[in-house]
């Protein structure tokens, strides 16, 4: 590591102006019969969305050879949600700072390796050095053959191998949680980490979408085997959560999983919801649910669930008004959660609706 000046993000800040600056000139000679700034700041985006895509595909490409599932594949403003196939828009609060990402975890245990993971990691910046070769054996070979007055096509090969050296050179430092930062840590073998991983592939899966039904049991074991400072309570609850997100689910075997957790946990906004919206839509006791919802404040973290089981009270209430003011503040909570598809707050919707009692 750097010690003292410059740092790490020095270096890196340093070396993405002057690599950019060089760049956006070569794209803006490349054009000598059109000279204008606006066609070289065209340039440099395009090769910027250019490279971002190479690097990305790299990692894909790695994950789905390592047998991983590639659950997200973004590029700003752009991100593909695999699991429900469709394109969200990534506005501003989500990943800012990122050009690209994308979000893999292990296909079974035994994929599960830190070889494969580093091999994942390092495959973005090795696809961008590919460019970076290809970029340099153009400017030097076939693009000259295109070169002539008003037009230095050569110049835009040279650019885009300084933009391709840019990310990978970038990608490599340790910073943040970038590649690098990423490699070295798998590198030193932390075995606490190491420990933890099912947590954090469960924690990805959760954090973009994937249905808590379709999470896949060897990884669910794997957490479940994993020490935690509060014992199994959070498997206790993506337990609670996978059954009532079933097609058909089993209300009886829900409400004794939540009465289980109660007991052995206590109460929580999460818990007091999902037995609210158990009891609605699953017992279909209007009292009941509206006695069993949290009454405090709204939490931020818990603000979807709160308005599904406010919006099933209200369904089972007879209330279509209020029901419909709380999907609408539910959706909304969704959103801000993550801009990627929610099908199982859609489903619930649909449960919802389907329980909405005459006035």
């Amino acid at each position: 590591m750097l010690s003292g000046v410059p740092r790490w993000s020095t270096l890196w800040a340093l070396a993405w102006w002057a690599g950019t600056i060089w760049a956006f000139m070569l794209y803006g000679l490349a054009f000598v019969a059109m000279h204008s700034v606006a066609v070289a700041i065209a340039c440099t985006i395009a090769g910027g969305l250019i490279v971002t895509l190479v690097h990305e595909s790299g990692h894909a490409a790695a994950a789905l050879f390592s047998g991983w599932r590639v659950v997200v594949f973004s590029m700003r403003p752009f991100g593909l949600h695999l699991p429900t196939g469709t394109l969200a828009w990534l506005g501003r609060g989500h990943d800012e700072g990122v050009r690209g990402y994308v979000a893999c975890v292990p296909g079974t245990a035994a994929s599960d390796t830190t070889a494969r993971w580093m091999w994942i990691l390092a495959a973005g910046p090795i696809a961008c050095l590919i460019l970076l070769a290809a970029g340099l054996i153009s400017w030097q070979s076939w693009l000259v053959a295109f070169d002539r007055q008003g037009m230095i096509a050569s110049n835009l090969g040279l650019a885009l191998a300084i933009q391709a050296g840019l990310s990978a050179f970038g990608s490599l430092l340790p910073r943040g949680r970038n590649d690098g930062a990423q490699l070295l840590a798998a590198w030193r073998c932390d075995l606490e980490a190491l420990r933890h991983r099912p947590c954090m592939w469960v924690s990805t899966l959760l954090g973009y979408n994937v249905r808590l039904r379709d999470l896949p049991e060897w990884l669910l074991t794997a957490h479940r085997a994993v020490p935690h400072a509060d014992g199994d309570r959070h498997s206790d609850g993506i337990e609670i959560g996978r059954e009532l997100d079933r097609d058909a689910p089993d209300y009886a075997r829900a409400r004794a999983l939540i009465d289980a957790y109660r007991g052995r946990y206590g109460g929580s906004v999460w818990l007091d919801s999902c037995d609210a919206y158990l009891t609605a839509i699953g017992e279909e006791d209007a009292e009941g649910a509206d006695a069993r919802q949290w009454c405090g404040d709204i939490d931020p973290q818990m603000a979807s669930m709160q308005h599904a089981a406010r919006a099933s009270v209200l369904a089972v209430q007879g209330d279509a008004a209020g029901m419909q003011a709380e999907l609408h503040r539910m959706r909304k909570a969704v959103r801000a959660r993550s801009p990627y598809r929610n099908a199982t707050f859609r489903d619930i919707e649909r449960k919802i609706r389907a329980a909405l009692r005459p006035a």
